[in-house]
């Protein structure tokens, strides 16, 4: 039992359905930090599980929004009885969301692409999230690293994202098979189009070159300068991958 409440014994009667529960209080706390939580807040949690960051979430702000799935740790929520604590009991791809301006959450490993989109198209001052660690370096890579990704063309285009920490795989329950990190991020929306089919088409052969990753995506093009052409997809840069988007159909 740790101080926020959290029962290993209760816990492994359940099945985690590729959950994995952060049981460190003190990194626990280090997210609310990060986020710079205060009274004036009103936070989300996506994923709110057995109520570990719930707590020091209600603790620190003025209002949480605790979204969970699972009827057993709705039950756990609501049993705490936290009163700034509003539970919505459902998917959080389907619900409709009160209004807030934070989001700190440790978010199922398999939803955090959806998640991540889905929050992408929200309005929000901050968020904190942890992700398994290959995601997360996804999530801040730059051209031509070997982790950039669709997921990375979203990111650099909605938001201004950092990699705060690791955390060892040790302080989750049940122990993942790899480590996780925390992801600050910040509002950043470009003043650029993009055409997020074309960039999902092209990023499915993101080692060939652009020409070559039009062509095996059935795309027909025109206007793109030879120097961009000849990059791979992997390489170009948020506003080459705007130039492309525009000249592909």
């Amino acid at each position: 039992m740790t101080g926020t409440g959290f029962s290993f014994r209760d816990l492994r009667r359940r099945r985690y359905k590729g959950q994995h529960f952060l049981t460190d209080d003190s990194v626990l706390k280090r997210e609310v930090e990060y986020a710079r939580v205060s009274k004036k807040d009103i936070v989300l949690e996506i994923g709110a599980g057995p109520g570990n960051l719930t707590e020091h979430l209600s603790r620190a702000a003025g209002k949480v929004i605790a979204v969970e799935s699972d009827d057993y740790y709705v039950s756990l929520l609501r049993s705490k009885e936290l009163k700034n604590v509003e539970i919505i009991h459902g998917d959080v791809m389907k619900v409709e969301l009160p209004e807030f301006n934070k989001v700190v959450s440790n978010i199922p490993y398999y939803l955090s692409s959806p998640i991540t989109f889905l929050l992408f198209r929200k309005k929000w001052d901050v968020a904190v999230l942890c992700y398994q660690k290959e995601f997360g370096e996804r999530l801040v890579a730059k051209p031509g690293d070997k982790n950039y990704s669709r997921i990375s063309v979203a990111a650099s285009y909605y938001v201004r994202a950092e990699i705060m920490e690791v955390v060892p795989r040790e302080k989750f329950f049940p122990k993942p098979k790899v480590d996780s990190v925390i992801v600050r991020m910040y509002p950043d929306r470009k003043n650029i189009e993009i055409d997020w089919d074309i960039v999902r088409k092209i990023f499915s052969h993101r080692k060939k070159t652009v020409k070559n990753a039009l062509r095996s995506s059935g795309l027909k093009f025109s206007g793109i300068p030879e120097n961009i052409l000849k990059k791979r997809v992997f390489q170009c840069s948020l506003e080459e991958i705007s130039m492309i988007s525009g000249c592909a159909k």
